[in-house]
């Protein structure tokens, strides 16, 4: 069996605009739309209204134009955590900053691991880990420790 893949032309992103189901009203497009920007539900409902209130035609034909055009959010699409939600929207939005943002990321652990080589592969580091296996073969067994009588220092 071969992994499946995104049909052409489609991105894996699931950060996508779709209508959602769990912050439903009426077809679900204030729902869709506060997810997709990351807004709180009631604020794009309130902003809908004032839509209505002032410009009734354009906010209604536009909702019904949008439930129409915007697709319903696939059961099977997974809920992902919150940092790959934050990545996933800055692909979709800014994508030349997350290029550069990994790109720094990407830097900073190279850097890092450069910084753990080059003590592993220091005199230093051999003469602590020779220190340390010494100090180990020198100690008494937590047991003898606990049978040596007191006010002996030996």
């Amino acid at each position: 069996m071969t992994p499946s893949r995104p049909p052409p032309l489609q991105s894996p992103n699931p950060q996508r605009l779709y209508r959602s189901e769990e912050h439903r009203v009426l077809a679900g497009v204030c729902g869709g739309l506060a997810e997709y920007w990351d807004l709180d539900v009631v604020v794009v409902r309130l902003a809908f209204i004032a839509l209505l209130l002032f410009a009734f035609p354009i906010a209604f034909f536009g909702y019904l134009a949008l439930a129409i055009s915007i697709p319903r959010r696939p059961e099977n699409l997974a809920e992902s955590k919150p940092e790959e939600r934050q990545f996933w929207r800055e692909v979709s939005h800014k994508p030349g900053h997350t290029v550069g943002a990994l790109r720094h990321r990407l830097r900073q652990i190279d850097r890092r691991i450069q910084r753990l080589e080059k003590h592993v592969t220091s005199r230093a580091f051999a003469v602590d880990r020779a220190l340390r296996a010494a100090a180990a073969k020198t100690e008494p067994a937590p047991d003898e420790q606990e049978n040596r009588p007191q006010g002996s220092n030996s």
